[in-house]
Order: C-alpha cells, then structure tokens, then sequence
C-alpha cells in the first residue's frame, strides 16, 4: 500500500477534516449501488420512528411532531404535506410510534406507548383521503403497551408488551370493536398477517404464529425461538425476514405456515430495529442504528449483503436509523432527525469499507511509553476494496493496514501511541480508498484526556446506594464494575 509520510495532525486541523469529510458523504459516485437522493430535516424533527409508504406518500411518526405525511412521487424532492398530533399524547410533543395504511391508502391507523412523555398507550384512526388536510377520526386508549400494528381484511390486530395480540374488528367512520386477544407471547414487537394467521415479531420469544380462524378467539400456534431480540418482521412469498437487534436479521422458511424453520441469520455492526423488502428490486432494507443495510434477496434461501449508507453527515446532530420503508428500488430511512431517501441499484457491484470503532480511545500514556488500540476494516460491498493511503499524526504508527480487502474479508490495524508530551491527544487517521462514496474517512483517536483512561485503576470511591448504605470500590470483589449505563433501545 502506498502511504505517505505521516503528518502531525492538530486538533484545530482534526475537527475541520472530520467536518469536510462529513460533507463529502452526500455526493455519490454513480458506481456506488446505493446512494442518496435526498434529506429533509424539518423543523424540531427528532426521534423519527416507523415509517410507511403509501402510494406516493411517505407517512412516518415522530417524538414531538406527531403524524407526518410527505410527498415522494420525486423521491430527490421530498415536500411536506401535512402533520397531527393526537390528545391522547402529550401536549408539548404529540408523539406516535408506529403507523400502517389500509389497503385503500385512504385511512392510516397509528399507535402510541405510554412513557414518560407520552402519559396514555393509543390506538388513533386517520383520515387520509386529502393527504394536505388530514384529520383524526377516533382515538382510543389502552391499558395495554400497544405498539405495531397491521390491518387484515376488516381487521385491525395490535402487538402489545406482555399482552400478546390484541385483535379489533374495523367499523365506518374510524370504529373499531376489540373482539379478541391471544395471550402467551413474551414481547411482542410487531406483527404481519397472511390469511388466517398471523405473524408475530415477540422480542426474546422470537417468531411467534397466531391462528385468527376464529378472530374472536385467536389461538398461539408456535414459537421459533431466535437468537437477539426480534422487533420487526416483513412477509415475501414463503419467506419471512426478521430484525433482531444486536443479533442482525434472520431468514425464515414458511413452507409450512404454521412451523416456521430458521434457514439462516446475517449478523450486523448495529442494531437491526426495522426492515423492508423492495418488490421490484429483489432488496431487504434493513434500519441498523448507525446505517442502512441492503442485502440481495434475489436467491430465497441466502442474505446476501449488497453494502451500507452511513447516515447523512452533512449535519453535526448526531443520527440514528429507527426506521425504513421501501418503494421498490427507492429506500425511505427515518433516522432521529431526517427523512431520507436513497436509490438502490440491483447489479451494481462496489467496494465498501467500514472502519470500527468510529473514535478510539487510546489508555493513558506517559511520554516514554506505548499505548496500544485496534481498528477493525471491513469491506462490506460486493467489489474489492483498494486502500490507496492514509494519513495520522506522527505520535501514531498502524501496523496492520492491507493494501487491498476482498469482498467480505476485514482486517485488524494496530495503533501504536508514543506521546512526545503529557498534554490531551486528540487527533484523527484518514484513510483513503476507492469507495465510491466514501474514498476518505476519517476515525477520531483519542487519549491522555481527562477522567479514567482505558485500563486504569478505579480509584477507591465511595457512592451511597438507595437503601442508604456506604460503599467503596474497595469493598467490592475483583468482578466487573458497570459504573454508568445508558441506553434507548
């Protein structure tokens, strides 16, 4: 690999070559299979969550702006077309969670849990005959923690946390008549329906299959048992596609309906939260926390993945990919602050590479010592991948580093740090390659700042628990010591 001298990068240099190259990800070379139209972050948007297409509509929920219907019959020119809250929720941020249209695309039916901002879990009925004028025509609320939800013929049927499925019969002018309920499930997530039966995205209970014969008294059929946590589930042919979480997505057999068989699992780097099949496109688009996946599944029995999009970095607000749907070959991701939209190109093959973790923290190094740190390259496209250079501070030195990574294959670089100095560190290495969409990337490192460094000693600290007793570090064995946790999903 050619490399060129190494270069002490400033941090003053450093925040500006991370914002440039942020800005470099919304121009897309035409080799690459994926690649974004366009991004709209309207105003207070955050906590974009399920998202659904209707026709030419895109329809997604926020946190704090309810409903929201958008215009793309141009997916490259997203417009608004209207939005609602509902007084089920709260009065400063008129939150929905999930949403799916009937099959005339004129009434959507949208669901809330209850938190902390959101007091009351509710199922809420949307006329959506004027897309620019749409108005609520009944709302109910629960005890349950409803959360997705599908309509079968004239049935509305509700995933709820630790009640299982709750099944409605739908009525003119926004009616719905609770006529049954299944219990038996763990946590169900989502749910799709195929006949008389119904499939159920259960968290850690996995797929769970529903008889609906008798809607009025559904029956638990089975349970597949999976690894990770299932949240979202889409049906195609005699196959069904599951996000798991942490543990990726999953292939599952449905030639006997009523006992699904796992066929295969694809692990990925985040956390697969939604998924979507593009019909004319043979493309499962997968929400993946940090990105957007795309796998081929033009063969039903493999996940064959085609590559990723990072989020949108032409904005310093921190991202997050909860949702998608999917057009055909037009992905719609939600991400925590935009609606996007990117094209898939079936066929197109090209290299990808993904870089772990995105900031390093180096421990903390005395001049005249070493400090050590991996990164992970990955090459998640279809093509081989070809690293021309890369650039990092002279303080630095990588060992490790291909010069060239088949389709599929990674490798892991050592970081190696010798500080000239006691001062904080904070630089950045850049690598180039011929990714099409990203040909540099640059990774944060870090050390020598203040607080714990990697793989220093806790200091002998006391905290006082709940129950009003005095405890030191000192005081407790040699296991590990989660000191702070925090997590939304």
């Amino acid at each position: 690999m050619s490399a060129p001298s190494p270069t002490r990068l400033a941090p003053a240099f450093v925040a500006a070559t991370l914002l440039a190259l942020a800005g470099c990800a919304s121009e897309h070379d035409p080799g690459d299979p994926i690649w974004l139209l366009d991004t709209y972050g309207g105003p207070s948007f955050a906590e974009l969550l399920e998202v659904t297409v209707v026709g030419d509509t895109v329809a997604f929920c926020s946190a704090v702006q309810g409903l929201n219907l958008y215009d793309a019959a141009d997916p490259e020119a997203l417009k608004k077309q209207d939005s609602i809250g509902f007084s089920a929720g709260s009065s400063s941020y008129p939150r929905c969670q999930h949403v799916v249209a009937d099959p005339t695309g004129l009434r959507l039916y949208v669901s809330s849990h209850a938190d902390q901002i959101q007091p009351v879990p509710f199922v809420a009925v949307v006329d959506a005959v004027d897309r620019k004028k749409i108005s609520v025509l009944a709302e109910y609320n629960f005890d349950e923690q409803v959360e997705g939800l599908t309509v079968a013929g004239d049935l509305l049927l509700v995933a709820a946390h630790g009640d299982g499925l709750l099944v409605f019969r739908r009525g003119e002018g926004g009616t719905l008549d609770r006529i049954g309920q299944v219990g038996g499930l763990t946590n169900a997530w989502s749910v799709e329906a195929r006949g008389d039966l119904a499939y159920v995205a259960d968290g850690e209970g996995g797929l769970a299959v529903v008889d609906l014969a008798d809607p009025a008294a559904p029956t638990l059929v089975t349970q597949l048992d999976l690894e990770g946590t299932a949240k979202d589930l889409v049906l195609r042919g005699e196959r069904a596609y599951l996000a798991l979480g942490s543990a990726g997505v999953g292939l599952v057999g449905l030639e006997d309906p009523r006992a699904p068989a796992l066929l295969t699992t694809a692990d990925t780097p985040g956390s697969a939260l939604a998924l979507a099949v593009g019909e004319g496109a043979d493309g499962l688009y997968v929400a993946d926390w940090n990105d957007i996946r795309v796998f081929d599944i033009s063969d039903p029995d493999a996940l064959t993945l085609v590559g990723r999009e990072p989020l949108p970095l032409d904005s310093t607000v921190d991202s997050r990919t909860l949702g998608i749907a999917g057009r055909d070959d037009v992905i719609f991701s939600a991400n925590w602050t935009e609606l996007v939209s990117y094209r898939y190109r079936p066929g197109v093959k090209a290299p990808d590479l993904v870089v772990s973790p995105a900031t390093l923290t180096l421990p903390t190094t005395a001049v005249g010592e070493q400090g050590t740190g991996l990164f992970t390259l990955s090459n998640d496209g279809q093509a081989e991948l070809t690293l021309t250079a890369l650039d990092h501070n002279d303080q630095l030195t990588l060992d490790g580093a291909p010069g060239s990574l088949a389709a599929g294959d990674q490798a892991t670089v050592v970081v190696t740090f010798a500080p000239d100095n006691d001062d904080r560190f904070a630089s950045a290495v850049i690598f180039h390659s011929d990714d099409p969409d990203q040909a540099e990337q640059a990774i944060a490192v870090n050390a020598n700042g203040s607080g714990l460094g990697v793989g220093d000693p806790i200091p002998d600290w006391q905290w006082t628990t709940l129950d009003g007793d005095v405890v030191r570090v000192s005081d407790l064995d040699d296991s590990p010591l989660l000191l702070a946790y925090f997590s939304t999903f």
